[in-house]
């Protein structure tokens, strides 16, 4: 286990008041975070046929280690050695099958309750048990929830694109949704700057006929998509019915001298919320991401629609020159209760920054250099879709250094 420790010479421009401020800091990163344990998917040797993966999109882990793998409408599930398990699921429309070539966005929770998306429109869903039986059909869209949810909050053609499943009737769902126009909304949610939006984005929790909403935020009408640069709101679970969430373009601050991000940590029972902040370095946005080529912009044939793209982005560009710096957060992701926390920093082998944080406590635990972004962290193994030397899609399973987790 190797150390370095690193020191930063900080000078970013405090947009507020036009200053510039001078920070130096220091912290220990931990290099060598992740070893190949494991690669699986591909081995026709030691695979049926049925489980060689074709094409992957999205996968689940559960408490146990089992993977549960979206792919050609069906649910490959390997158990934590990578050999074979079940399959679940058929092409179809009806309870247990999945319509057309759609991403199935398969997630569970710590009951080890399993929800997979089933049709295109991302309104229902398939259901099933700890054990891989199936338990129901859910379709989101005639559900008293979702007439409740276009009343109370002036939002329509909602879609339901997770929906974290704890128990047959109770869920923690990410919406996204159209807004009712401003002169008819009588709910007001959090937006960038306060400008008007046009869609929406929330988090609602549903037990029984209980519904809650988490959180709901609001993005700006804006031709150019600014979103990853500016800060993309990103949410996981913890245990004890509890989630994590930033809206990093929003959740950020400068005080004193240095710059914040904050997470959020929502109990679903209590709807207890507790803050926490962390300094972050900001980093500037490069000109290679502000500024196109001439030659990026597709030759398109129709003159119009080659002049509109320009347009699109003389505006982008004009708003990443006025934004400067990335936001504090990059992705988050979740392992028992701690919080992973990726930054946009960058070491010169393009090994990104993350931090650990103690979820119940806030503490910061480590510092790690990672060489990707896992798809998911669990039980101590980060786990990411890639491909063999052949070609052929693999799922792959990386030992976390324990030292990440401070032991």
């Amino acid at each position: 286990m190797r150390f370095k420790l690193v020191f930063a010479l900080l000078v970013f421009a405090f947009l507020s008041c036009n200053n510039e401020t001078d920070m130096p800091r220091s912290r220990e990163i931990i290099e060598n975070a992740l070893t190949l344990e494991l690669s699986f998917g591909a081995d026709e040797q030691k695979l049926p046929v049925d489980y060689l993966l074709s094409r992957p999109k999205f996968f689940a882990v559960n408490n146990e280690g089992d993977i549960i793998v979206s792919d050609t409408q069906h649910l490959i599930i390997f158990d934590s050695g990578g050999n074979p398990k079940q399959i679940l699921g058929r092409p179809g429309q009806g309870p247990g099958e999945y319509a057309g070539m759609i991403v199935m966005c398969p997630v569970t929770t710590e009951t080890g309750y399993i929800s997979a998306v089933s049709d295109e429109r991302y309104l229902s869903y398939n259901i099933y048990a700890p054990d891989f039986t199936f338990v129901d059909l859910i379709n989101f869209q005639f559900s008293s929830m979702h007439e409740k949810l276009m009343k109370e909050n002036n939002w329509t053609d909602i879609s339901y694109r997770y929906a974290y499943c704890y128990s047959p009737d109770e869920f923690l769902m990410r919406i996204y949704a159209n807004e009712i126009p401003e002169s008819e909304r009588t709910v007001t949610v959090e937006t960038i700057d306060g400008k008007t939006v046009s869609s929406i984005i929330a988090l609602v929790y549903k037990n029984g006929e209980n519904i809650k909403n988490i959180y709901a935020m609001g993005y700006p009408v804006e031709k150019a998509n600014i979103n990853p640069e500016r800060g993309r709101f990103h949410f996981d679970l913890l245990p004890g019915r509890r989630v994590v969430y930033t809206f990093a373009a929003v959740h950020k601050t400068f005080e004193n001298g240095s710059w914040y991000y904050s997470l959020f940590v929502h109990d679903l029972k209590t709807l207890e919320k507790v803050e926490i902040k962390k300094p972050y370095t900001p980093v500037a946005i490069p000109d290679s991401v502000i500024y196109y080529k001439d030659d990026e912009i597709p030759k398109i044939s129709f003159e119009r629609t080659r002049n509109r793209l320009l347009e699109e982005e003389k505006e982008r560009t004009k708003m990443l020159e006025e934004l400067k710096y990335y936001a504090g957060v990059k992705d988050l992701l979740t392992d028992g209760d701690f919080i992973f926390v990726f930054t946009f920093e960058f070491n010169e082998e393009n090994e990104q920054v993350v931090e650990v944080i103690n979820s119940r406590t806030g503490e910061l635990i480590s510092s790690a250099y990672f060489p990707f972004e896992p798809q998911i962290i669990k039980n101590g193994y980060a786990y990411k879709i890639g491909k063999n030397e052949e070609g052929f899609y693999v799922i792959e399973k990386y030992k976390i250094n324990p030292a990440v987790y401070g032991k």
